[in-house]
């Protein structure tokens, strides 16, 4: 059964009631596929996460600053409120950081140990993005 809507008011207003839709839609697509999780994968920009968050938090105060720590400390962060059954938020530069570990023969302890720390953390982001998948899953 097709669903016909019309989006009307300025810009802000039609990205909000698109964002609704999309949620009823895939509220709608529990009733068919009753064995499958939904996972939303947003890559942000740093500049564009208050404004997500803000999406998916409104009214919520709390939540909205407890994703916001959770953002300035990971650079990740999931939410559950919305269509999809989990909602995971990767920051871009992080995802497009290197995690290479490259020292040289003759580095001192403190070299290795600072390019050891650096590659790290790519892999907690990587890290926390499996959790998120095992916890839906299992």
């Amino acid at each position: 059964m097709p669903i016909s809507v019309e989006l009307k008011g300025r810009l802000g207003n039609q990205l909000f009631q698109y964002a609704a839709l999309r949620n009823i839609s895939i509220k709608k697509g529990y009733d068919i596929f009753i064995d499958t999780n939904f996972i939303g994968i947003r890559v942000l920009e740093s500049r564009d996460s208050n404004r997500f968050i803000s999406r998916y938090t409104f009214g919520q105060h709390g939540l909205k600053e407890q994703i916001q720590n959770q953002w300035k400390k990971q650079r990740s962060f999931a939410i559950k409120n919305s269509g999809y059954h989990s909602y995971i938020a990767l920051s871009a530069t992080t995802l497009a950081g290197e995690s290479e570990f490259d020292v040289s023969e003759d580095a001192s302890k403190t070299q290795i140990k600072k390019s050891f720390m650096k590659s790290l953390k790519n892999k907690k982001m990587n890290k926390k993005i499996l959790n998120e998948f095992v916890g839906l899953i299992a």
